[in-house]
């Protein structure tokens, strides 16, 4: 090993005839300006993209939940209050509180309930009571009229937003009256849409079904009143002694489960001697129109009485 005495002499002789000139001088520090430069560039850049980028990645979050982006079959929402049916297909749909989200796009049937063309179904809202409107019939008679229970106070397009205590609607305009039905009250109502008398239904609409201690018996008021019974899928009942034996053990033996809907595509149809039809949708032995009901008794009645 070379003494430390001879390291300026080693020294010399490798970097000989290399000279710190000031050109040299000047190129060592352009070269480490120009390498600061690009840090700092960098660094800015940095500080302006990752705002956007996380912008991005949070509406890629909202849009694409299942973190598969560009699928080329997206799910669909469609809305479903009560009364809305979903014909049955290959693919399930998981019922989230009124609204099913499917993987296909699927026709709907409402039964004798209008059905909602955008936002909610046709209705009226009577103090906390919700009334769907029925499209058959069409209209009915003045004759069938009761007494106004009241005026429209707000005609909106947001009703599940109104306020529960007064009557609202998004077909019936404000300031129009509001009838009960003939001897069905508990059960119909009547009102003007586009000109024409029409009929709704006691339903259940965005949590609200009964009201205190309402009874099956107190939404549907048609003991006395039916012709016969239909349950699409599985028959009808047109002997009126035996729809009426029928209808009262529903009433009595129903048990309430809660306040929203069922997906089905069956439904119980009450026809009644008035000329016009109740409505309740069917899913095994629950039935649905304002609230949710379990009753075995009355469907495995039902099928021994059709069948017979």
């Amino acid at each position: 090993m070379k003494n430390l005495e001879q390291l300026r002499e080693i020294a010399d002789r490798t970097l000989g005839g290399l000279n710190a000139t000031p050109e040299l001088r000047y190129a060592i520090q352009m070269k480490a300006l120009k390498q600061q430069r690009r840090k700092a560039q960098t660094l800015v850049f940095a500080k302006i993209a990752a705002p956007s980028l996380c912008a991005l990645l949070l509406l890629s979050l909202i849009l694409f939940p299942s973190g598969k982006l560009g699928t080329s079959n997206p799910p669909s929402i469609t809305s479903l209050p009560l009364g809305q049916l979903q014909d049955k297909g290959a693919e399930d749909v998981a019922l989230i509180g009124e609204v099913a989200v499917s993987n296909t796009r699927r026709s709907s049937e409402s039964g004798i309930w209008a059905s909602s063309s955008t936002g909610s179904f046709p209705l009226l809202g009577v103090n906390g009571r919700y009334y769907r409107m029925i499209v058959s019939p069409s209209s009915v008679s003045s004759s069938s009229v009761g007494q106004s229970i009241g005026k429209v106070q707000e005609y909106t397009t947001e009703p599940s937003l109104s306020d529960t205590g007064i009557i609202s609607s998004n077909c019936v305009n404000a300031g129009d009256d509001v009838y009960a039905y003939n001897g069905l009250s508990g059960t119909f109502v009547c009102a003007k849409v586009n000109g024409e008398l029409r009929l709704f239904q006691r339903v259940s609409f965005n949590g609200h079904a009964t009201i205190a201690h309402e009874s099956l018996s107190d939404t549907l008021q048609l003991s006395g009143h039916i012709v016969s019974l239909s349950i699409s899928g599985i028959g009808s009942v047109s002997d009126s002694a035996v729809a009426e034996e029928l209808f009262s053990k529903l009433v009595q033996n129903a048990s309430y489960e809660s306040s929203g809907s069922i997906q089905t595509s069956s439904v119980l149809t009450i026809h009644l001697k008035e000329g016009i039809s109740a409505q309740m949708l069917v899913s095994d032995d629950r039935l649905a129109a304002c609230g949710v009901w379990s009753c075995p008794e009355f469907i495995s009645a039902f099928k021994s009485a059709v069948n017979q």
